[in-house]
Protein backbone atom coordinates (compact mmCIF):
# COMPACT_ATOMS: atom_id res chain seq x y z
CA UNK A 1 0.00 0.00 0.00
CA UNK A 2 1.09 3.58 -0.52
CA UNK A 3 2.47 5.57 2.36
CA UNK A 4 0.17 8.16 3.85
CA UNK A 5 1.17 11.80 4.08
CA UNK A 6 1.43 13.03 7.66
CA UNK A 7 0.40 16.53 6.56
CA UNK A 8 -3.32 15.71 6.32
CA UNK A 9 -4.39 16.91 9.76
CA UNK A 10 -7.76 18.59 9.21
CA UNK A 11 -10.16 15.86 8.13
CA UNK A 12 -13.81 16.86 8.33
CA UNK A 13 -15.67 14.65 10.78
CA UNK A 14 -19.38 14.15 10.12
CA UNK A 15 -20.43 11.01 12.02
CA UNK A 16 -24.10 11.55 11.15
CA UNK A 17 -23.21 11.28 7.46
CA UNK A 18 -21.78 7.79 7.83
CA UNK A 19 -24.07 5.02 6.51
CA UNK A 20 -26.03 3.06 9.08
CA UNK A 21 -24.36 -0.04 10.47
CA UNK A 22 -26.27 -3.26 11.03
CA UNK A 23 -25.23 -4.96 14.30
CA UNK A 24 -23.11 -8.01 13.60
CA UNK A 25 -22.52 -6.98 9.99
CA UNK A 26 -18.79 -7.75 9.97
CA UNK A 27 -17.52 -9.53 6.89
CA UNK A 28 -14.10 -10.37 8.31
CA UNK A 29 -11.20 -9.13 10.41
CA UNK A 30 -7.84 -8.77 8.68
CA UNK A 31 -4.42 -8.46 10.29
CA UNK A 32 -2.18 -5.87 8.64
CA UNK A 33 1.41 -4.80 9.28
CA UNK A 34 1.36 -1.68 7.09
CA UNK A 35 -1.75 0.40 6.39
CA UNK A 36 -1.82 3.37 4.05
CA UNK A 37 -3.80 5.10 1.32
CA UNK A 38 -7.56 5.56 1.56
CA UNK A 39 -7.85 2.97 4.33
CA UNK A 40 -5.58 5.06 6.56
CA UNK A 41 -7.65 8.17 5.79
CA UNK A 42 -10.89 6.36 6.65
CA UNK A 43 -9.45 4.95 9.87
CA UNK A 44 -8.19 8.33 11.05
CA UNK A 45 -11.58 9.89 10.34
CA UNK A 46 -13.22 7.17 12.45
CA UNK A 47 -10.54 7.54 15.10
CA UNK A 48 -11.21 11.26 15.49
CA UNK A 49 -14.97 10.76 15.55
CA UNK A 50 -14.64 8.06 18.22
CA UNK A 51 -12.06 9.77 20.44
CA UNK A 52 -12.89 13.47 20.26
CA UNK A 53 -15.70 13.04 22.86
CA UNK A 54 -13.08 11.90 25.39
CA UNK A 55 -11.47 15.37 25.34
CA UNK A 56 -13.74 16.50 28.18
CA UNK A 57 -14.32 13.09 29.79
CA UNK A 58 -10.80 11.78 30.40
CA UNK A 59 -7.91 13.53 32.14
CA UNK A 60 -5.35 11.78 29.98
CA UNK A 61 -5.13 12.90 26.35
CA UNK A 62 -6.32 10.15 24.01
CA UNK A 63 -6.30 11.74 20.56
CA UNK A 64 -3.07 11.24 18.63
CA UNK A 65 -2.01 13.79 16.01
CA UNK A 66 -2.20 12.46 12.45
CA UNK A 67 1.58 11.99 12.23
CA UNK A 68 1.65 9.75 15.32
CA UNK A 69 -1.39 7.82 14.12
CA UNK A 70 0.35 7.31 10.78
CA UNK A 71 3.48 6.10 12.54
CA UNK A 72 1.47 3.39 14.28
CA UNK A 73 -0.14 2.35 10.99
CA UNK A 74 3.30 2.15 9.37
CA UNK A 75 5.06 0.30 12.24
CA UNK A 76 5.60 -3.31 11.12
CA UNK A 77 5.90 -4.56 14.72
CA UNK A 78 2.40 -3.30 15.51
CA UNK A 79 -0.36 -5.53 14.12
CA UNK A 80 -3.43 -3.65 12.92
CA UNK A 81 -6.59 -5.74 13.25
CA UNK A 82 -9.21 -4.19 10.97
CA UNK A 83 -12.89 -5.13 10.91
CA UNK A 84 -14.54 -4.78 7.50
CA UNK A 85 -18.19 -4.65 6.48
CA UNK A 86 -19.61 -6.50 3.46
CA UNK A 87 -19.03 -3.49 1.21
CA UNK A 88 -15.30 -3.51 1.90
CA UNK A 89 -15.33 -0.54 4.28
CA UNK A 90 -13.38 -0.51 7.55
CA UNK A 91 -15.70 -0.22 10.55
CA UNK A 92 -13.24 -0.75 13.40
CA UNK A 93 -9.63 -1.35 14.30
CA UNK A 94 -7.39 -2.24 17.19
CA UNK A 95 -3.63 -2.54 17.49
CA UNK A 96 -1.80 -5.47 19.06
CA UNK A 97 1.93 -5.76 19.62
CA UNK A 98 4.64 -7.54 21.59
CA UNK A 99 6.97 -4.57 21.02
CA UNK A 100 6.23 -2.61 24.17
CA UNK A 101 8.59 0.17 23.09
CA UNK A 102 5.84 1.30 20.72
CA UNK A 103 3.42 1.92 23.61
CA UNK A 104 3.50 4.63 26.32
CA UNK A 105 4.04 2.03 29.08
CA UNK A 106 6.90 0.79 31.26
CA UNK A 107 8.38 -2.30 29.61
CA UNK A 108 10.24 -3.09 32.85
CA UNK A 109 6.97 -3.23 34.78
CA UNK A 110 5.50 -5.87 32.49
CA UNK A 111 8.75 -7.81 32.08
CA UNK A 112 9.04 -8.19 35.85
CA UNK A 113 5.37 -9.04 36.36
CA UNK A 114 5.15 -11.58 33.52
CA UNK A 115 8.74 -12.80 33.06
CA UNK A 116 7.90 -16.12 31.36
CA UNK A 117 5.55 -14.66 28.77
CA UNK A 118 7.85 -11.68 28.21
CA UNK A 119 10.87 -13.92 27.61
CA UNK A 120 8.88 -16.03 25.12
CA UNK A 121 7.61 -12.99 23.25
CA UNK A 122 4.03 -13.78 24.25
CA UNK A 123 3.32 -10.64 26.27
CA UNK A 124 0.99 -8.57 24.12
CA UNK A 125 -0.29 -5.03 24.48
CA UNK A 126 -3.66 -3.95 23.14
CA UNK A 127 -3.28 -0.38 21.94
CA UNK A 128 -6.06 1.94 20.86
CA UNK A 129 -9.33 0.35 19.83
CA UNK A 130 -11.74 2.31 17.68
CA UNK A 131 -15.17 1.54 16.29
CA UNK A 132 -17.17 3.72 13.94
CA UNK A 133 -19.51 5.75 16.19
CA UNK A 134 -22.72 4.41 14.66
CA UNK A 135 -21.47 0.84 15.15
CA UNK A 136 -20.40 1.01 18.77
CA UNK A 137 -23.47 -0.88 19.97
CA UNK A 138 -23.09 -3.54 17.30
CA UNK A 139 -20.81 -6.54 16.96
CA UNK A 140 -17.63 -4.82 15.75
CA UNK A 141 -16.05 -4.56 19.20
CA UNK A 142 -16.86 -8.20 19.93
CA UNK A 143 -15.37 -9.44 16.65
CA UNK A 144 -12.15 -7.48 17.19
CA UNK A 145 -11.74 -8.69 20.76
CA UNK A 146 -12.52 -12.29 19.75
CA UNK A 147 -9.71 -12.12 17.20
CA UNK A 148 -7.31 -10.77 19.83
CA UNK A 149 -8.34 -13.36 22.45
CA UNK A 150 -8.05 -16.24 19.98
CA UNK A 151 -4.54 -15.21 18.96
CA UNK A 152 -3.24 -14.61 22.50
CA UNK A 153 -4.92 -17.77 23.79
CA UNK A 154 -3.24 -19.90 21.13
CA UNK A 155 0.12 -18.55 22.29
CA UNK A 156 -0.69 -19.13 25.95
CA UNK A 157 0.18 -15.49 26.42
CA UNK A 158 -0.90 -12.40 28.32
CA UNK A 159 -2.57 -9.37 26.79
CA UNK A 160 -2.48 -6.11 28.73
CA UNK A 161 -4.45 -2.93 28.06
CA UNK A 162 -5.43 0.34 29.67
CA UNK A 163 -8.83 2.03 29.68
CA UNK A 164 -10.01 5.37 31.03
CA UNK A 165 -12.68 5.45 33.73
CA UNK A 166 -15.35 6.84 31.42
CA UNK A 167 -15.01 4.02 28.87
CA UNK A 168 -14.78 1.37 31.56
CA UNK A 169 -17.90 2.63 33.31
CA UNK A 170 -19.90 3.41 30.17
CA UNK A 171 -18.97 0.45 27.99
CA UNK A 172 -17.84 -1.99 30.73
CA UNK A 173 -14.74 -2.58 28.63
CA UNK A 174 -12.80 -4.73 31.11
CA UNK A 175 -15.88 -6.87 31.81
CA UNK A 176 -16.48 -7.36 28.08
CA UNK A 177 -12.83 -8.38 27.59
CA UNK A 178 -13.07 -10.90 30.43
CA UNK A 179 -16.33 -12.34 29.08
CA UNK A 180 -15.00 -12.78 25.54
CA UNK A 181 -11.71 -14.26 26.72
CA UNK A 182 -13.58 -16.72 28.93
CA UNK A 183 -15.60 -17.94 25.97
CA UNK A 184 -12.41 -18.67 24.03
CA UNK A 185 -10.59 -20.44 26.86
CA UNK A 186 -10.59 -20.41 30.70
CA UNK A 187 -8.74 -17.25 31.70
CA UNK A 188 -8.50 -14.60 34.39
CA UNK A 189 -8.33 -10.83 34.47
CA UNK A 190 -6.80 -8.58 37.12
CA UNK A 191 -6.34 -4.86 37.62
CA UNK A 192 -2.57 -4.43 37.72
CA UNK A 193 -2.23 -0.69 38.34
CA UNK A 194 -4.28 2.43 38.95
CA UNK A 195 -3.40 6.06 38.30
CA UNK A 196 -5.49 8.76 39.94
CA UNK A 197 -5.61 12.40 38.92
CA UNK A 198 -5.90 14.98 41.69
CA UNK A 199 -6.26 18.76 41.80
CA UNK A 200 -5.52 21.13 44.67
CA UNK A 201 -7.66 24.29 44.62
CA UNK A 202 -7.01 27.51 46.52
CA UNK A 203 -9.67 30.09 47.33
CA UNK A 204 -9.26 33.47 45.70
CA UNK A 205 -6.93 35.78 47.59
CA UNK A 206 -8.67 38.51 49.62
Amino acid sequence: MNAVSSTQTNLRIVPSALPAFVPGDVSHVSVEQIVGGQTADDLYEMYRAAFIPLHSRAAFGHLLPRAEFNASLQAPTVNKLIAWDHKGRPVGMTTLTTDLSTEPVSEWFYAERYPTEYARGDLFYLGFLLVRPDAQRGGVLVELLKTVATHVSAAGGVVAFDVCGFNDETFKFAQVCAMIAGRIRPSSIEKIDVQSFYAVSFPAAL
